[in-house]
């Protein structure tokens, strides 16, 4: 009987030392689960990109719009497949400033949502009545300056600068649902850990997909990853994640790296302060003549 005790007591033990084991290697990942559970919102985040565009998957129309912006802007058409993005996203809603290949100023800034989508006329506006005067006092003259409100409905847009901006108009955020500290937990015990200087770093490559999770001891948390397949790593996420993310909308898109962080505590918002629709008119028909006056 004291043999049974002793055998039952050895199990116990050996269990207890397994369960310390087992809890002193998943503390530090639990601890980083909860510190992305509480500090990493994926439908608040800021972020910068490179997308490297496919350009024989372009359509001849949107080829077509892609020599429309050269010849507006003065940029050469190469620097339009390679793009540089910066921005925030918030609750559904994306601010996200176009940097063409070798641009230091953003070309275009939007804000995208649901219910509306708007433009930065003025920034757009400015670069290309520099191109299209080229210093040229008549030109400068024939296109007023922009002293109206900064922005423009994608509407207005199309239509004072002749570009078709449907697929931005169509444009839609992946459904994301915010994880949960547990799912955060599992996915870190499949990363690679490392401790460094002040900060803790999670790896993995993943669905052809290579992926950095940084959490710092002080500051935002960090996600930099590199995709040089997006639409093999879309299938393979689509499959497996708690993803449903439209394939179609990315079909242009090569390569796609950049890093993602936690945003601030401003909440975004929509611009509502567009120009009217006669001023729309009085550009189109400026932007009109200027045109057919180049084209002579």
């Amino acid at each position: 009987m004291k043999k049974k005790i002793g055998i039952g007591i050895g199990i116990v033990c050996v269990a207890a030392a397994l369960l310390l084991v087992l809890g002193i290697f998943c503390y530090p990942h639990w601890k980083a689960a909860k510190l992305l559970k509480e500090h990493f919102n994926p439908e608040r985040v800021g972020y910068t990109l490179e997308v490297q565009l496919l350009e024989e998957q372009m359509t001849d129309d949107q080829k077509q719009f892609v020599d429309v912006l050269s010849m507006l802007t003065g940029i050469n058409t190469e620097n339009f497949y390679k793009l540089h993005l910066k921005g925030t996203t918030w609750d559904g809603i994306v601010e996200v400033q176009v940097f063409p290949d070798g641009q230091e100023n953003p070309l275009f800034e939007l804000y995208l949502s649901d219910e509306s989508e708007v433009m930065n006329g003025a920034m757009f506006y400015q670069t290309v009545r520099a191109n299209l005067s080229g210093g040229n006092a008549l030109i400068e003259r024939l296109l007023p300056k922009w002293e109206d409100h900064t922005y423009v409905t994608l509407e207005q847009a199309e239509q004072i600068f002749g570009i078709d901006l449907s697929a931005v108009r169509n444009f839609s955020l992946p459904q994301i649902k915010e994880p949960s500290t547990s799912s955060w937990f599992m996915a870190l015990l499949a990363m690679k850990r490392e401790n460094g200087d002040n900060e803790v770093t999670y790896a993995a490559e993943k669905a052809g997909a290579a992926v950095k999770l940084v959490l710092p001891e002080e500051g935002n948390v960090t996600v930099e990853f590199d995709v040089p397949n997006l639409q093999e790593t879309l299938t393979a996420i689509n499959e497996k994640a708690s993803l449903s993310i439209d394939t179609e909308q990315f079909v242009l898109v090569g390569q796609l790296s950049g890093t993602v962080s936690a945003a601030g505590q401003e909440e975004l918002s929509v611009p509502e302060d567009c120009i009217s629709q006669d001023t729309v008119e009085i550009l189109e028909g400026v932007r009109v003549l200027i045109q057919e006056l180049l084209a002579k």
